[in-house]
């Protein structure tokens, strides 16, 4: 990589671990909530079905702003915005000062997905390589959020954890305001004139069937990771170590998220040497298994099928944003970029509410049968990706 290239993705990463860190943190301490709030599963996951619903909402413009102002402001914006909401959600009081702190956290954070994929995927020569770098900071914040959060909330109390995270983006905002886009800058003409040698800018059937596959896994991610710290507390017991179950449940499934990072790696370089339909198919159809054993499993075999799905779904994430690149010209990728986090986030958030629904009613292993269901249907829409990239050819090739 370039020295350029090197910037781009030491600055994106520490942000991207960040940005789902402010979001999962909901999910980590979600017990304390339900304990102060005197809530039960169902209002606990409306309240996060608003926080997701604005992280997914907001990509929309995010992405258009992004093609046309650049994407650095846009990072910057989420990173001060999402630090100094997370300290009104600390000084919340109310189960509505709760829920309007946290949807205004998961408005700012949307901002950071359309804008750093814009301008990783234009400025990082091996996008695919690109993509699982990031990814797998990405996977970092994902599964350590559940252990740091758990951990500060036991000893400090909820509130701690959500201010010790602001402060945490207050200072990577100030480091995010030296980024300099160089494909912005530098490479204006290049970039209108990839666009008019793409023609419309859109291949548009693969296009849809991946924005279904998308939001179908986006339903299926959000579902899970709302209440997995909470079942792996129910779940896994392990004597020799006394902690609450708050950490415990924290540390478990940081334990199994953090091998998402090697799918996050794999999936991306997979994807540079691999027809990505393929590889994104293959995660998919390998993946839905996994969720059903979460919710037969208990102790071990929990964790262990929580580390497979966590894997396998991971990998999904550089290489569906590879296959986004292929679908779109340059002039346009922060604008899909923007419908595909929004369809992942936005729409996918109301897997939290349904989720909550479930798991009051059915019991929370049926959040996981449930999410397996979707998984399987989102594989075979995979499968249809690769019949049309044989019919389709995209609009970029992989390197």
């Amino acid at each position: 990589m370039t020295r350029e290239e090197r910037k781009i993705i030491g600055v994106t990463t520490a942000a991207h671990g960040l940005n789902h860190g402010f979001i999962l943190i909901f999910a980590a301490v979600l017990p304390m909530l339900q304990k102060d709030f005197q809530t039960d599963y169902f209002h606990l996951g409306l309240i996060g079905n608003i926080c997701f619903f604005a992280y997914g909402l907001g990509s929309l413009p995010a992405g258009v702003i992004a093609d046309r102002i650049g994407s650095r402001t846009l990072i910057s914006l989420y990173l001060f915005g999402a630090g100094l909401s997370s300290f009104f959600v600390a000084f919340s009081n109310s189960l509505t000062a709760l829920a309007i702190s946290i949807g205004l956290v998961g408005m700012f954070c949307s901002t950071y997905h359309p804008s750093s994929n814009a301008l990783i995927s234009r400025g990082i020569k091996k996008p695919g390589k690109g993509f699982g770098i990031h990814g797998v900071a990405g996977s970092f914040g994902v599964a350590l959020t559940p252990l740091v959060a758990g951990f500060l909330a036991s000893i400090l109390g909820w509130k701690t954890a959500y201010a010790m995270f602001g402060v945490a983006g207050m200072a990577l905002g100030f480091v995010s305001l030296t980024l300099q886009e160089v494909a912005h800058k530098n490479g204006k003409d290049k970039i209108q004139g990839d666009a008019a040698r793409e023609g419309s800018g859109f291949s548009v059937l693969p296009l849809i069937v991946f924005f279904a596959t998308s939001t179908l896994i986006g339903l299926c991610y959000r579902g899970v990771m709302t209440f997995l710290p909470t079942y792996m507390a129910q779940k896994v017991q392990i004597g020799f170590l006394p902690i609450e179950n708050v950490a415990l449940g924290g540390m478990m499934s940081t334990v199994a998220l953090l091998f998402g990072t090697i799918g996050q790696y794999l999936g991306g370089n997979l994807s540079d040497r691999y027809l990505p339909e393929k590889v994104y198919f293959g995660a998919l159809l390998l993946g839905a298994p996994s969720l059903f054993l979460v919710g037969l499993s208990t102790n071990l075999p929990v964790v262990l099928s929580a580390l497979a799905y966590a894997f396998f779904y991971f990998s999904t994430q550089p290489t569906g944003s590879h296959l986004l690149a292929r679908y779109t010209s340059v002039r346009f990728r922060g604008t899909a970029y923007g419908i595909h986090f929004f369809l992942g986030f936005g729409v996918g958030s109301f897997a939290s509410s349904v989720s909550g629904y479930l798991a009051d009613h059915l019991g929370l292993e049926w959040v996981f049968y449930a999410m397996g269901y979707l998984f399987v249907v989102s594989g075979m829409l995979a499968f249809v990706l690769i019949l049309l990239s044989r019919k389709n050819p995209p609009l970029t090739t992989t390197s």
